[in-house]
């Protein structure tokens, strides 16, 4: 899961660079088709695996867009189901596929710049959340190290013993609530 979910950051960090040489290689006169061809092997990987696989399904008689339809939904990739519906409306009805395109990479970029912003900005609560979790394990660790006859009386006493479980069962469940609150922003 980790490995796909990078493998898809770093597609969707590649995608408006590709999205530009499509653009490009339009306005000077290429065909859309043309232009994909061209532009895939410029492309590194691992944007170019995919494309790649679209491009080999276009060659054997897929439609572009069907084929970058399903490339993107075999990888879930779902900014590129919204460049094969770009290209499929300027396939069938013609147009300024090139003006879209442009856009569309401009607003990838600034989306691509606020989760970045986001994420920076929410560091400090989850550098918080980490603190908060593990600050009373570390207390208690250090009650058990260097006052260990305390922790032990409480151990050996029936109500000690379930105010020690009772503050076990609430760092669990601080912690997880903690981890939820931290994953949400």
């Amino acid at each position: 899961w980790y490995a796909a979910s990078k493998r898809n950051a770093a597609m969707v960090r590649q995608l408006p660079g590709l999205i530009d040489g499509l653009v490009r290689l339009i306005t000077i006169g290429n065909s859309l088709g043309s232009a994909f061809h061209t532009a895939v092997p410029g492309v590194e990987r691992p944007l170019f695996d995919v494309l790649e696989r679209a491009n080999q399904l276009n060659r054997a008689g897929m439609e572009l867009d069907a084929s970058l339809f399903y490339v993107a939904r075999l990888y879930r990739f779902r900014e590129l189901d919204v460049v094969a519906a770009v290209i499929g409306v300027a396939l069938r009805f013609g147009g300024r596929s090139d003006m879209v395109l442009e856009r569309m990479a401009g607003f990838m970029r600034d989306l691509q710049q606020a989760r970045e912003e986001l994420h920076a900005l929410s560091a400090e609560v989850r550098l918080s959340a980490w603190i908060l979790a593990l600050l009373p394990i570390f207390v208690a660790g250090f009650i058990v190290i260097f006052n260990n006859a305390m922790f032990m009386g409480m151990w050996d006493d029936a109500s000690g013993k379930k105010m020690l479980l009772g503050a076990v069962f609430l760092q669990v469940a601080g912690s997880f609530w903690l981890y939820r609150m931290a994953k949400s922003v």
